[in-house]
């Protein structure tokens, strides 16, 4: 989009040389909106430009008004292949990445095609740094900028393995005054973590089977039937009393038709134990109808910064320490 230092360019006959910023957004959030966009739309107009990867940013029908809209797996590979189209097709550009929750996916699997053996190997020398909030692929004991970590790591079982300094991943828990964690950026790594990545890997393929409900509770619903398998005929005499205050929510998920029933029988190696506090985590992060995962912009990264405002500061400083190239 052109804007008064564009124009004041053309005037004195000089180009605009400024690094791009690639934004993914959110599930079902148009290109060029949301957190990741809000981040480069408030950084130094003078340092970077917006490039909104276009992508459906869909979730099958979970959510959205399409009951034939890609799945969440086929609405990345989308945007990351859009996003690798456009980084081809402007070379010398210097780039940033920056993606909030699929978005973050995205932006995770364009990342690691920059690194030795990916299709955009030839091009980390233009990459300047990222951003990412409520990310599915954060690495374990990683935020960045004197951020705390929620603990865990991202609920993705393709992680981010050797995370680059240059990026920040925003990451939701009691902390940063969130309600709770955000499990699509903390889930724990034990067993009760390896069941919810599982659930996860089925949700992200959902897209034929028509489910108005959001992948989170077709999770828990998954995890509690597991419980209930594991239990056997304990399960009858009370067994889920174990879930405590959120005993109640599991049964309402347990009867209700419109919720995603995800296979239980595919999770092996795993103790009731572990199946309990996979439940409560995820009963619990329905419960506050995901609020860790939608609240970046009023939760804070430090004390008196949110998350919103901490990326800014990072955006505008990688730009600043490195010297802009655009293609020829």
């Amino acid at each position: 989009m052109t804007d008064f230092g564009d124009l004041l360019a053309d005037i004195r006959g000089v180009r605009r040389v400024r690094h791009a910023w690639l934004t993914c957004s959110g599930t079902w959030a148009p290109p060029g909106t949301g957190y990741s966009s809000w981040v480069v739309q408030n950084a130094d107009p003078d340092l970077v430009f917006e490039v909104p990867v276009q992508s459906p940013w869909s979730f099958g029908p979970v959510g959205g008004p399409d009951a034939n809209a890609p799945s969440y797996r086929q609405s990345v590979a989308t945007g990351k292949r859009w996003a690798i189209d456009w980084i081809n097709a402007h070379p010398n550009q210097t780039f940033g990445l920056g993606g909030y929750s699929q978005g973050a996916q995205c932006a995770g699997e364009i990342y690691l095609e920059l690194l030795p053996g990916g299709v955009l190997e030839h091009r980390f020398g233009d990459f300047i740094g990222g951003f990412s909030f409520g990310d599915p692929m954060r690495p374990e004991k990683v935020t960045g900028g004197g951020a705390p970590d929620p603990g865990g790591a991202g609920i993705s079982p393709v992680r981010i393995a050797t995370p680059d300094p240059r990026w920040r991943y925003a990451a939701n828990g009691p902390k940063n005054r969130a309600v709770g964690i955000d499990l699509y950026s903390a889930t724990p790594l034990n067993g009760a973590g390896q069941i919810i990545r599982n659930f996860y890997s089925m949700g992200v393929d959902i897209g034929l089977a028509p489910t108005p409900l959001p992948m989170v509770e077709s999770i828990a619903r998954g995890v509690v039937q597991l419980l209930i398998d594991l239990l056997g005929p304990l399960a009858g005499l009370g067994g889920l009393a174990a879930l405590g205050p959120s005993a109640g929510l599991a049964g309402q998920l347990l009867n209700n038709p419109a919720i995603a029933k995800l296979p239980s029988d595919s999770v092996e190696g795993v103790t009731p134990f572990d199946a309990i506090e996979a439940a409560v985590l995820a009963l619990q992060f329905v419960a506050a109808g995901t609020g860790p995962h939608v609240s970046y912009d009023t939760t804070d990264a430090v004390p008196g910064v949110n998350h919103i405002a901490h990326a800014v500061a990072h955006v505008n400083a990688l730009c600043a320490s490195a010297g802009a190239r655009m293609a020829a």
